[in-house]
């Protein structure tokens, strides 16, 4: 009865240690080892490339100095659609020289956020909506030295060409706009057209 028991056992552990060391063959690509790796980057690629990245930035030293600094982030929704939203500083001083009365000279502060939209119609041609606001502060540092503090709002309208392909794809792009809420007696806004270059990526 004994020997019945133990013959028992050692079949079942027997039987056991068989099934463990079987493994099941998928034929589906899926096996193939690094293959899963390599699509998780992938995807987690394809993820990140929607983000877009830019803006704009300028300088210009002397007499009329003029510092602008317009970053911009946003996100590919489709293939043609992208919103996203911007940071914009500038910094303007005028100092003529001595005996030189043409203007009067001033510092003017800018800052404020925006928000865009672009749409890519066919071969880097794209529709640009953008609504901006600005806090500034303008300062007369000459006689009558007067100054000015508020805040103005931008909705610009407009298009542009991006060298650098469609399909919102990153490139130089060149972007006319016009500012359908324009007044005579905007400080920062001061005229209807902006006509501007910015780098996207």
């Amino acid at each position: 009865m004994k020997k019945a028991l133990y013959l028992l056992i050692f079949m079942t552990a027997l039987s056991y240690q068989a099934q463990a060391q079987v493994t099941e063959i998928d034929p589906t690509e899926d096996n193939i080892p690094g293959k899963s790796e390599k699509q998780d980057r992938e995807k987690r690629s394809s993820g990140d490339s929607k983000w877009v990245f830019g803006g704009g930035l300028g300088a210009s030293f002397g007499q009329f100095t003029n510092v602008m600094l317009a970053p911009m982030v946003g996100y590919r929704v489709t293939p043609k659609f992208t919103p996203g939203i911007g940071f914009n500083y500038q910094y303007v001083r005028l100092k003529e020289p001595p005996g030189f009365n043409f203007f009067l000279d001033y510092t003017l502060n800018t800052i404020g956020p925006s928000a865009f939209m672009q749409y890519d119609l066919f071969y880097g041609v794209f529709l640009h909506s953008e609504f901006a606001t600005q806090w500034y502060n303008l300062e007369y540092t000459e006689s009558p030295f007067f100054t000015a503090s508020g805040n103005e709002q931008a909705l610009f309208l407009g298009g542009g060409y991006r060298f650098g392909g469609s399909g919102g794809g990153g490139g130089l792009q060149i972007i006319a706009l016009y500012n359908v809420l324009y007044k005579d007696s905007n400080f920062v806004y001061w005229r209807p057209w902006n006509i501007r270059f910015a780098l996207m990526f």
